[in-house]
């Protein structure tokens, strides 16, 4: 007779319970049920090797067993034969034993271990004392980051103790470590207010400038900025004239081949500077404008921001950021844009092939051509305010005598027995000062005529273009003297120029 058949899902759930009794045998005899339990099951499934898995779990269960007997029965034989007074002692030594490793463990690790000596330094580094966390973090040499701390807690001391020019070093030098970043420009913060007790407004709106939003500073620095320059509202460049009207807006006539008279659509504008093909304009918010000369791109100044000064040369521009460092862009023939490592600049110029940058200590730098000396500044000291012409160099002294170097082919560096200037322009070939009491004068080419401003009184600003000279007068309005075949001149229409 046939066997009959048991339901697959009876035989479902017995292969289960067998495979779970499987896994969780503890004993040989709970293996070898299991092991009876897939018997049962037959081919089912993998009954049949799950048997074998059943009979290898108990051979290694009954093995463990017997190994737990003997090692139980040993320790058994172990502590019947040990003496309660052997026990006693043996604690006792254990205990003291224990008590001298803490001691000596802890005695190690508040005195030698490098991390509890580290630990030791960032408490001290915390608690501002300095140089002794400096001291601890320099003998831990590469442990850890304490070469940066060593520098970070030197930066901190020298930072307390006023040397400034070695603490921004140290804080520039360790990037975004710690809180660098803001030390370096609370160190900035500390280097102006010191300069401004000392009367030193050139360092105080350079390190204010450097300093950027923190605690104020950027207004500072431009209300500093403001005392120190003379805001530029009315320029002449090679043929062209350009100003700032009243509301921001630019008015140019003259010269227009390169469309540097183009000037429409600029608006927000606080002063301009006209070169020799291009013309430049600040913008309120600190951005700066150009016109690009149509065959050449010196006039690019995408990303220049936070300027303070602009000056427009021959075939370059050049910018006075309000951290006292300056950017140029354009011919680079003779260098005149490797301004790049100029640093506490004051005022900036560019002339025909060269750049030329005062500094706040009141000496002069200069970059580019030097064919005729224009570069020949070093030895100037006092100066309060730098011009830079077609091939000459001029600088205004604190006490308002006038000093020039370069090219003289027209009397254009003459300017020895001047006195009570308070502005100065340079042109291609002549050089113009206003004095104290409102009235220019001007030495030089003046074949054109442009260095005719001896009648001319109640003036506030002064620019000297590459063949004529204009003025605005404390009005507002507008005169020009020199060449005018461009047009250049016809400025003098203008009633409405911003007052600097």
């Amino acid at each position: 007779m046939e066997q009959k058949k048991q339901d697959p899902e009876q035989l479902e759930r017995l292969y289960d319970e067998a495979l779970k009794l499987l896994r969780n045998a503890n004993t040989e005899a709970e293996a070898m049920d299991a092991a009876r339990r897939f018997g049962e099951l037959g081919n089912f499934r993998d009954s049949l090797t799950r048997i074998t898995d059943c009979y290898s779990k108990a051979s290694r269960l009954k093995a463990e067993a017997e190994q737990l007997y003997r090692e139980q029965a040993a320790e058994k034989d172990r502590k019947t034969a040990a003496k309660k007074k052997r026990k006693k002692l043996i604690l006792t030594v254990a205990v003291v034993l224990v008590l001298a490793l803490g001691v000596g463990a802890w005695f190690v690790l508040t005195n030698s271990l490098p991390a509890a000596k580290y630990q030791k330094a960032v408490k001290q580094l915390n608690a501002g004392k300095y140089a002794e966390a400096a001291a601890v973090f320099a003998q831990l040499g590469d442990y850890r980051d304490s070469a940066k701390n060593a520098s970070y807690a030197k930066a901190m001391e020298q930072l307390e103790s006023g040397d400034y020019e070695a603490a921004a070093a140290a804080f520039a030098g360790l990037k975004t470590f710690r809180n660098s970043p803001e030390m370096l420009n609370e160190t900035h913060c500390r280097r102006a207010e010191a300069a401004l007790e000392k009367g030193e407004l050139g360092l105080a709106a350079v390190y204010f400038g450097a300093a950027g939003d923190y605690r104020g500073s950027r207004e500072r620095a431009d209300e500093i900025w403001a005392r120190l320059l003379r805001r530029t509202t009315l320029s002449a460049g090679g043929w062209h004239t350009v100003g700032v009207k009243e509301d921001g807006s630019v008015i140019a006539v003259g010269y227009n081949e390169y469309r540097q008279c183009d000037l429409g659509e600029w608006k927000d504008v606080l002063w301009v500077d006209a070169g020799y093909v291009t013309t430049m304009g600040l913008q309120a918010n600190g951005a700066v404008v150009a016109v690009e000369q149509v065959n050449f791109t010196y006039a690019d100044v995408t990303g220049w921001t936070d300027v303070v000064d602009i000056a427009a040369g021959g075939y370059h521009i050049a910018a006075l950021r309000r951290d006292g460092t300056a950017v140029a862009d354009g011919f680079n023939n003779y260098s005149q844009c490797d301004v790049s490592g100029w640093t506490e600049i004051i005022d900036i110029d560019a002339g025909f092939g060269f750049t030329v940058g005062l500094r706040a200590d009141g000496t002069v730098v200069a970059v580019g051509d030097n064919t005729n000396g224009q570069r020949e500044v070093g030895d100037w000291t006092d100066i309060v305010a730098v011009a830079a012409g077609g091939a000459h160099t001029v600088g205004l002294k604190k006490d308002g005598t006038v000093v020039a170097v370069g090219s003289n082919l027209a009397g254009q560096c003459d300017v020895g027995d001047w006195t009570d200037i308070v502005a100065i322009s340079a042109g291609a070939e002549h050089t113009v000062g206003l004095k104290k009491d409102g009235t220019v004068v001007a030495v030089g080419n003046n074949v054109s005529g442009q260095c005719n401003v001896e009648t001319w009184t109640d003036i506030v600003a002064i620019s000297a273009g590459y063949y004529h000279t204009v003025a605005l007068q404390s009005d507002g309005s507008v005169t020009c003297v020199g060449s005018n075949d461009s047009g250049q001149c016809n400025a003098e229409i203008w009633k409405n120029v911003r007052l600097p």
